[in-house]
C-alpha cells in the first residue's frame, strides 16, 4: 500500500482510472506506466475506482486477502476458491479465461447462491513461479 501511495499519487492516477473499466489489462497497463508490480497497480486501482470493485489474492490455492472499493458492499468467501470461479478454472489447469468473463456472484460472495442467476465480472491470472493467483472482480448488474 505504500508503494502504490508513494509511486502512484492519486491526482495522476485517479483521472487515468475514472477513464476506464476494470480489467488486469489497464491494471497492467498502469504498472507498466508507473513502474510498479501488478499488485501495488491493483491496489491503487482499488483505491481510486468509483466502479463497485475487489482485489483477491490467493497464495498456495488458499485465499490469503482482498481489498474491496468503497462502493462494493459485499463480503468475500475465504478458503479455496469456489469451483464456478476463474481463478479456480485456471489453478486446476484449464487455460479458458483469457480475460474479463461473468461469474456466477455466489462462488465469489457470501450470502448469494454459487447456483443462482446473479452474476458479476470477474478476470483472473494465476502465477505459478509465485504460488499465487488472484482475480479482479466487478459488479455489473444489480444483485439482491
Amino acid at each position: 500500500m505504500f508503494a502504490s501511495e508513494l509511486l502512484m499519487p492519486e491526482r495522476l492516477f485517479k483521472p487515468m482510472v475514472a477513464k476506464q473499466n476494470p480489467s488486469l489489462e489497464f491494471i497492467d497497463s498502469m504498472a507498466d506506466i508507473f513502474r510498479t508490480s501488478r499488485q501495488a497497480a491493483a491496489i491503487r486501482f482499488i483505491q481510486t475506482t468509483a466502479e463497485p470493485c475487489a482485489f483477491v489474492l490467493f497464495r498456495q490455492g488458499r485465499y490469503e486477502w482482498s481489498l474491496k472499493s468503497d462502493s462494493f458492499e459485499f463480503f468475500i468467501r475465504d478458503g479455496v476458491p469456489h469451483r464456478y470461479t476463474g481463478v479456480s478454472e485456471l489453478l486446476r489447469g484449464k487455460s479458458g479465461m483469457t480475460g474479463p468473463a461473468q461469474t456466477p456472484a455466489g462462488a465469489w460472495l457470501q450470502d448469494q447462491d454459487p447456483d443462482g442467476r446473479a452474476s458479476l465480472m470477474e478476470d483472473a491470472r494465476v502465477l505459478p513461479e509465485y504460488g499465487e493467483a488472484f482475480a479482479l472482480l466487478w459488479i455489473n448488474e444489480e444483485l439482491d
